[in-house]
């Protein structure tokens, strides 16, 4: 591959100094790109979003929020918001939060038209594939939200800018310069380091194996910056002893929770999710409005966009695959970018297939892919032809963005669902209760309503699992110390503990588990026990379970309080929902509290997540329709 046409093609236009490339274009560019995206700011978080707010409003020296998959995202929020709000008056968290994120969206935007620049050879060409990824569904979305998506791929595409549009000789600064954006990319997100492949690829097939030096310093650059960083924050929060062992378990202690399927090598031979990816992928994209789905249950309503987007996204790298087995020109950023979508799908793939915002760096190769393959199409037309090609991707980017726009609308009405729904916790729950909630709702009450006291539900069940099956649970319990616990009764149901502890305990009893979270103790003679009191309060809103941890009361077992829950349980769900809905959804149903924020988008599909949707569209729009029909 090296020194052949194409690559010198590519020095070439790496080293142009027309006007139409010169900096005035790319600060155009920027400052457009910026202001696009901080009009369509949200107000509106996603929950994770919300949860990187409060631990950037939280920290301290000593603990800068340090959270090892996103090393750095926490604290650089925080020193966001010293920055902005120390220069511009009246800049608060969020504010300082939607300037720095539109900068890396706008650094990821004026990155991805400079490699289009270096690949094309064309300044509409560059533009159309900055666009693409612009008003991309997951890139537009997440532009906006404290999340680390946007700012991995302005990180990782801006290194990938800096390789490609390198001349003939590839200088120390700029690999250095590549290094530190590729750390930064880690730091976002560790799957970055993946890109080491790529990147190796790129370097070596352009500049010839004689080249290996220059790689190994980029590697050790930014492989030494990744590694201080990760051991200067391990030492520095100090969470255990310092060592190898404890270094590797903090690491990667996301990937070791129980009750969850994160990181499974299962998910990459499964057809079924195999087909989510794809389905992902495509939602990174593009959706169909809502007015112009299918009357199908999702996700066929989206099946139009699916098989369109899915195949273009198939032709797009099959073509480009031959192309590279042909040794077509442009073999080498060919090569760099498929493999580059191919580690990070994969990952994605392994990790969870279901949630579209993992998608999203995979979106940035697959964009300049279908733009060289576009190019490639261009090349065997005729003048008129190429007008009428130039007139489609102008109409399918002009479509995206329509589409895509409904999404982004929908979060700059309000604060949205879980934030409403945490204020009705937090009416009921009082002040002294502390609130176990999802973190759909945990967030908004910890950022908007200032009520540090409350639990994410889901480590009472991962405890008592981890009691269950022998290994070291937390001490002491995670209820410990509170005065009462608020518990919304769709958590406490036995369809709940079916659905979240039974596919990993399958001898496990519903009714332990209860009595583990009323701390039920035998007697002196284990003829009775005793525990905390189990209240049940229906609210209009919500009905709820009220723990009293300062009393116990004496009781010949915990079947009582079992079946006081089913019987309460069958009762609300009865009363509100249509039968069809009960076993699959009841939880759920049961522990959304119903609010009068009108809500026209499930988040599942603008955020890629959102537990909640089940029970909020019937609650909210009084459609039941899709519902019955699944």
């Amino acid at each position: 591959m090296v020194g052949s046409n194409d690559e010198r093609a590519l020095d070439e236009r790496a080293l142009d100094e027309r006007p139409e490339t010169s900096l005035l274009v790319v600060l155009t560019l920027a400052v457009l790109t910026f202001l696009f995206y901080f009009t369509f700011r949200p107000y509106e978080f996603s929950d994770n979003g919300i949860h990187y707010l409060e631990s950037a409003r939280r920290s301290t020296f000593a603990n800068p929020g340090f959270y090892p998959p996103h090393l750095l995202h926490p604290p650089m929020i925080d020193m966001a918001w010293s920055l902005f709000s120390s220069i511009i008056p009246g800049c608060d968290l969020f504010c300082s939060a939607a300037l720095y994120i539109g900068l890396w969206a706008t650094i990821g935007i004026v990155a991805t038209f400079l490699a289009a620049r270096a690949l094309l050879g064309s300044l509409p060409g560059a533009l159309a594939t900055a666009i693409g990824l612009g008003v991309a569904h997951g890139y537009w979305v997440y532009a906006g939200q404290p999340e680390v998506y946007v700012p991995t791929v302005g990180a990782m595409t801006s290194a990938l800018a800096l390789l490609l549009t390198a001349g003939p000789v590839l200088g120390t600064g700029r690999i250095v310069l590549a290094a530190i954006f590729w750390a930064l990319a880690c730091f976002f997100h560790l799957a970055s380091v993946v890109l080491f492949i790529p990147f190796g690829i790129l370097v070596l097939g352009r500049y010839g194996f004689g080249a290996w030096r220059k790689l190994l310093l980029l590697y050790v650059v930014a492989g030494g910056i990744v590694l201080t960083g990760f051991l200067g924050a391990y030492a520095w929060v100090g969470v255990r002893p310092l060592s190898p062992a404890g270094f590797l378990e903090w690491v990667l202690e996301i990937t070791n929770r129980p009750l969850t399927d994160w990181g499974t090598t299962a998910n990459l031979v499964s057809v079924g999710e195999l087909a989510r990816a794809a389905w992902s992928q495509v939602r990174a994209l593009v959706l169909l409005p809502e007015m112009l789905t299918l009357p199908l249950p999702p996700p066929l309503d989206q099946a139009p966009i699916a098989v369109l987007v899915g195949s273009a996204i198939a032709a797009t790298l099959l073509w480009n695959l031959v192309q590279l087995l042909r040794r077509a020109d442009l073999a080498v950023p060919r090569a760099t970018l498929l493999a580059m979508f191919a580690l990070l799908f994969v990952f994605f793939i392994w990790w969870d297939t279901g949630v579209h915002k993992f998608f999203i760096p995979s979106s940035a190769p697959l964009v300049l892919l279908a733009a060289i393959a576009l190019r490639d199409v261009a090349s065997r037309f005729t003048d008129i032809g190429r007008r009428r090609l130039v007139g489609i991707v102008a109409t399918v980017l002009a479509i995206m963005f329509l589409f895509n726009a409904s999404s982004v609308l929908e979060l700059t009405r309000s604060r949205g669902p879980g934030h409403a729904e945490a204020g009705v916790l937090a009416r009921l729950g009082g002040e002294e209760c502390r609130l176990w909630v999802d973190g759909t709702q945990m967030g908004p009450l910890m950022l908007y309503y200032d009520r540090q006291n409350v639990g994410f539900f889901t480590l009472l069940p991962r405890d008592f699992y981890l009691r269950a099956i022998g290994e070291a649970p937390a001490s002491p319990p995670p209820f410990t110390g509170e005065p009462c616990a608020f518990v919304p009764i769709g958590w406490l149901t036995r369809a709940n503990f079916e659905d979240v502890v039974r596919p990993y305990l399958p001898e496990g009893r519903w009714e332990d588990f209860i009595a583990y979270l009323l701390d039920a103790r035998p007697t002196g003679d284990g003829s009775r026990i005793t525990h905390h009191p189990l209240d049940i309060v229906r609210d209009e809103a919500l009905t709820y379970a009220l723990i009293d941890r300062g009393e116990r009361v004496e009781s010949e077992g915990i079947e009582a309080v079992t079946e006081a829950i089913e019987r309460t349980a069958r009762a609300e769900l009865d009363a509100h929902w249509p039968a069809s809905l009960h076993e699959r959804w009841g939880p759920t149903l049961l522990a959304v509290p119903r609010t009068d924020v009108r809500v026209e988008r499930d988040r599942r599909l603008i955020f890629g997540y959102g537990w909640g949707d089940i029970a909020r569209r019937p609650v909210e729009r009084a459609d039941l329709r899709w519902f019955v029909q699944r």
